[in-house]
């Protein structure tokens, strides 16, 4: 029987699928490694899924851990410039359904109750104070616990620890994003011809 390259190469992709070799595997292991990074620099790109709302969905206890408790409560709970009073309600009522989650994880992990999250909601008239003393971090140092929280968060997303919010499988099977890593590889050649001369 004559031999059909394409129907080799079908058969060879099976046989890769029901039977890896341990090199496939390992070549499989990287190639879903780059393309989880290749993705990850996208969604940094695009700006929404790292933003630090969105990251606060996803996780808002490590985020009250490493920003959240340095942050003024009330400035989450004023009315937004040129922001409706149904979506100020509206992020109340998300921020009261976070603030609980936080909570839950609190006592989850056993922390002292005088050291669980204030609800933001029960000083909004101004009839409560808040007891206690919220420390205020420079800048300097509340850009690199976001640093931090934020590289947690992307650590996270590589080792994927985020299959609640993303199809993983869509992102490991998706051959358009090898095209990201075949670019750096012929730049890298590129750079390392001109630099031999």
């Amino acid at each position: 029987m004559k031999h059909d390259y394409e129907v080799d190469w079908h058969l060879k992709n099976l046989r890769k699928k029901i039977s890896p070799t341990s090199e496939e595997i390992k070549s499989r292991s990287v190639a879903v490694r780059n393309r989880r990074l290749a993705y990850l620099n996208k969604l940094v790109s695009e700006g929404q899924y790292f933003s630090e709302d969105a990251m606060r969905d996803r996780e808002p206890y490590l985020h009250h851990e490493y920003v959240g408790k340095f942050q003024d409560v009330m400035g989450r709970n004023m009315a937004r410039p040129g922001e409706r009073w149904s979506e100020t309600l509206m992020r109340r009522a998300e921020e009261a359904v976070l603030v609980t989650r936080i909570r839950e994880e609190q006592q989850r992990l056993g922390v002292a109750e005088s050291d669980w999250v204030e609800a933001s909601s029960s000083s909004l008239n101004g009839k409560e104070q808040n007891n206690k003393a919220t420390t205020v971090l420079p800048p300097e140092e509340m850009q690199d616990m976001m640093d931090q929280f934020t590289s947690i968060m992307q650590q996270k997303f590589l080792s994927g620890e985020d299959h609640q919010h993303l199809d993983y499988a869509k992102i490991d099977n998706d051959e358009t994003l090898d095209d990201h890593w075949l670019r750096e590889i012929g730049r890298d050649a590129e750079d390392k011809y001109f630099d031999e001369d």
